[in-house]
């Protein structure tokens, strides 16, 4: 088990409360399967970060989670591609993503056997959750509220499935969407976004509709 928190030093050894890491991209680096890290509330002023391939496994993932009753906020103005990318399997717990103005996408995911749940996601200027190509995905429990571009030409789903397969998304709640809520298409060359369970969301529907689906 480890600890980041905005106050912390990456040179302590993250290993306790009261010498936690300050830096999620570092903390994410020293992992290994099964750990969990726990992320403490307050402020993380443009700090992006990568869980990377080779480290979390379906049966040991990897647990970025938010300390109980605390509430960290990814947030900031720096102009980077993605505010957290997935690469190995892994279970985001209860983070708010908010007011990312030069991001693209709060959260990539590029591996199998990711779940989001009980997260926070308001205002990035396109996608709150983009998958890759990726399967056993669960995006659940979640709170999304402005993505996208809605006084343009309605650019940015909250939640974008790029021929993935075995996805459950459920119990989310989503306003604001740029384009549609969900939306699940084929990345080019390869098959069509299959088996997908979208049930119990609530939406407010913007632009092209709650649920889009593409070849």
């Amino acid at each position: 088990t480890y600890y980041v928190a905005p106050w912390g030093n990456n040179l302590n050894n993250g290993t306790s409360v009261q010498k936690p890491w300050q830096s999620l991209s570092y903390a994410a680096f020293q992992m290994h399967a099964g750990d969990t890290l726990f992320v403490r509330g307050g402020i993380y002023s443009n700090q992006r970060f990568t869980i990377p391939a080779g480290v979390g496994t379906p049966d040991s993932p990897l647990r970025v989670v938010a300390s109980p009753g605390e509430v960290p906020i990814l947030t900031g103005s720096e102009t980077y591609g993605v505010a957290a990318e997935i690469y190995s399997s892994a279970i985001i717990d209860g983070l708010h993503f908010e007011n990312l103005t030069n991001v693209t996408n709060a959260v990539d995911i590029w591996s199998n056997y990711v779940t989001i749940q009980n997260c926070t996601f308001k205002n990035v200027p396109f996608q709150f959750i983009r998958v890759m190509g990726a399967d056993h995905v669960t995006i659940q429990n979640n709170y999304m509220d402005g993505n996208g571009q809605l006084q343009q030409d309605g650019l940015g789903d909250a939640i974008y499935i790029g021929s993935g397969t075995h996805v459950l998304v459920q119990n989310n709640y989503d306003a604001r969407a740029g384009h549609y809520f969900f939306d699940a298409m084929a990345l080019p060359a390869q098959n069509p976004s299959s088996q997908i369970v979208v049930r119990d969301n609530t939406v407010e529907s913007f632009w092209g509709g709650g649920i889009g689906h593409g070849s």
